[in-house]
């Protein structure tokens, strides 16, 4: 007579069992509570279980978002106008037709970059932070997916940031702010400065920008396991192509 297919599998032998089943990634929610609450304890169990595809998407949707809002009240004369003026390559009488250009594009351009930028970014900087894992790790260098968890994780602080531009841009009146300098959250909303350079640093001395560095340091250590040296190197490499380029290339 035939087996039971129903009845329940034998012991295996040698004392052999079952693989235990793979520890699940925190859930998105999960994630930006997270880094507001308890980023250390994220960080170790993403370790065992990253996760950094939902994050990316969240930056694209908050993108597009602040994009359409900002757009529909932004006077692109205002914003552009004055650097403009000030670069020697380009005459009097380009300025106005380069704006009416700005006009029709800016926005669907801003769409695309929304959409692109968070994706290029994540897979660049796990890209550094893994370079920097294969050499400056305590234990056993990160994978790539580990990396790009350290890479897209931390910045869900900002999501905050980015729902108050929304708000900032739908109550009070836009001018030729660009979405950054519209919230009360950097230095250089409350400082003025005539340097370029120098505003372009205010600006990058904003809380949330911040926030995501340290909760950075804090996924090299704990996420990436990286050595303290490892920790320092990745997070200047952060701050540099995130607020450095900007203030070497403001003009």
């Amino acid at each position: 007579m035939a087996e039971n297919p129903y009845s329940a599998p034998e012991a295996p032998l040698y004392g052999g069992g079952a693989a235990a089943p793979a520890p699940k990634p925190p859930s998105f929610l999960e994630q930006v509570m997270g880094v507001f609450t308890e980023p250390t304890a994220l960080f170790q169990k993403l370790r065992q279980a990253p996760s950094w595809i939902p994050a990316v998407i969240s930056f694209c949707v908050l993108g597009i978002l602040v994009t359409l809002v900002w757009g529909m009240k932004v006077d692109v004369d205002a914003m552009a106008r004055p650097a403009l003026e000030r670069n020697p390559n380009i005459s009097a009488g380009q300025i106005d037709s380069i704006i009416e250009v700005q006009k029709k594009f800016m926005v669907p351009i801003g769409l695309v970059f929304a959409v692109a930028v968070p994706w290029l970014w994540t897979l660049f900087a796990g890209f550094l932070y893994w370079l920097v894992g294969r050499g400056l790790a305590e234990e056993t260098a990160p994978t790539f997916e580990q990396a790009l968890t350290a890479s897209a994780v931390p910045s869900l602080i900002g999501l905050l940031h980015g729902g108050l531009m929304v708000l900032m841009a739908i109550l009070r009146p836009v001018g030729g702010l660009t979405p950054e300098k519209l919230t009360p959250t950097s230095v250089g909303y409350f400082v003025a400065a005539e340097s370029p350079k120098v505003v372009t640093a205010l600006f990058a001395l904003d809380i949330f920008g911040i926030a995501t560095w340290v909760l950075s340091f804090l996924a090299f250590r704990h996420l990436l396991r990286l050595k303290l040296s490892g920790a320092v190197l990745a997070t200047f490499l952060l701050v540099f192509f995130q607020a450095g380029l900007k203030i070497l290339f403001a003009k």
